[in-house]
């Protein structure tokens, strides 16, 4: 096997790679970390015009900042069908800033929204949010959207920073769920806890993805739990939920030098006592790039009929270089947390995916722990196969590997 070296200069070299600053950014990587607040906005600025391409709305959602705050209209409720353009603004965390009372189906695009409540708020409905901006105000923000659908939910291009994410619950019929080519930034917690950039939250989906996305939650600014969240939600045999080509980069403990941490990457996640029917199932993770999460990178912890394959996860276990984070698990684990039945937890793998965890000590590197995987089911040796990156703390062959990784995602400069 070839040996190659990850460390924790990830995010410098994101940044040299989306801005085409060259080599001489790249030759910075060795010396300058981004522990600053100020490094990780100017990494999330260059991430957010990958999604939308305007240079100043990017520097201020990098800043957490609400522009424009002089232009918003009073919160909207909207009772009918169509396209809705705007910018809406509630000062009251009791108070929704849009609210869709109507199963009509619904566009609201090219907007701004705010507030220290729930930005998008509706239920049964058919509703496609494109090229729109989410602000959450304070320090204990509401959701971008919390929705259930009727038939179909469509967020495509937007962007959300402060907020707690996106929640698509379960109903008894069988929506589409679309949540493609999104930018979340310092994903927070607040109204309600366990923050997370996506999560489905029980039901069944047909034709239903989340990818192509970018999630950027920064040490001390942040507090996401697992970033993306499937909670006894399942596709069907003929249609899996395709979760690819996501860029995950942290997720971290209020305090991660200290403190423990139980969120993540990606999970498949759920209740002990679902039966096979409302458990997680059908879920299809794959080409996903997920950097410097804690705890862990990728799980499948509950359901049947899930499977990881073809993504990359690397964490250091360190931030800006030389601080040890405390909840350090495993890169990516298939295991029955619940102790599900056989008839519940069954047919989940993780395979050809490349994987280095590094679990830090001050100053060095001790020992990885890159998978864990008691539960992956081996009928076929193939099922639970991946790929260790490396091990070793070598900083120039470090950087060379992350940039391989860095410009495929963002380009070379």
């Amino acid at each position: 096997m070839t040996k190659n070296i990850i460390t924790s200069r990830h995010f410098l070299l994101l940044l040299c790679g989306t801005l085409a600053l060259g080599a001489p950014c790249a030759a910075q990587a060795a010396t300058v970390g981004l522990g600053s607040a100020a490094q990780w906005q100017k990494y999330a600025a260059a991430a957010c015009l990958t999604i939308l391409p305007n240079k100043a709305t990017c520097t201020a959602i990098s800043t957490s900042t609400v522009p424009d705050t002089g232009s918003y209209a009073a919160p909207l409720t909207i009772t009918h069908g169509g396209t809705y353009t705007g910018e809406w603004r509630s000062n009251s965390s009791t108070i929704n800033a849009v609210t869709i009372n109507t199963s009509e189906p619904v566009t609201i695009t090219n907007s701004k929204i705010a507030g220290p409540g729930n930005l998008i708020y509706g239920r049964n409905v058919n509703l496609t949010v494109t090229n729109t901006i989410g602000y959450g105000i304070g320090s204990t923000p509401g959701k971008f959207a919390d929705l259930t659908a009727d038939k179909s939910i469509d967020i495509d291009h937007c962007i959300l920073t402060n907020v707690w994410g996106i929640r698509v619950s379960g109903q008894a019929t069988i929506p589409t769920v679309k949540i493609n080519n999104n930018f979340g930034y310092n994903m927070h917690d607040g109204l309600e806890k366990a923050a997370h950039f996506v999560q489905l939250a029980g039901g069944t989906y047909t034709n239903s993805s989340i990818s192509n996305n970018i999630s950027i939650n920064a040490p001390y600014q942040s507090h996401v739990e697992d970033v993306i969240n499937i909670y006894d939600a399942r596709g069907t045999a003929a249609s899996p939920i395709t979760i690819s080509s996501n860029k995950i980069v942290g997720a971290y403990a209020l305090l991660p030098e200290s403190q423990g941490f139980s969120g993540g990457g990606i999970i498949v996640d759920g209740a002990a006592n679902a039966t096979s029917d409302t458990a997680a199932a059908y879920i299809n993770i794959s080409t996903n790039t997920v950097l410097e999460t804690s705890n862990y990178g990728l799980a499948i912890a509950y359901g049947h009929n899930n499977h990881i394959s073809n993504n990359v996860v690397l964490s250091t276990g360190v931030i800006d270089g030389s601080i040890g984070v405390a909840a350090q698990n495993v890169g990516l684990y298939v295991w029955n947390m619940g102790k599900q039945s056989p008839t519940v937890f069954f047919n989940n793998t993780a395979y050809a995916n490349k994987i280095v965890w590094m679990k830090p000590k001050p100053g060095a590197v001790k020992g990885t722990n890159d998978w864990w995987l008691p539960d992956c089911d081996n009928s076929n040796l193939q099922n639970c196969s991946d790929t260790v990156l490396a091990s070793t703390p070598d900083i120039n062959a470090a950087i060379a590997l992350e940039n391989s990784y860095l410009f495929s995602m963002f380009g070379n400069p």
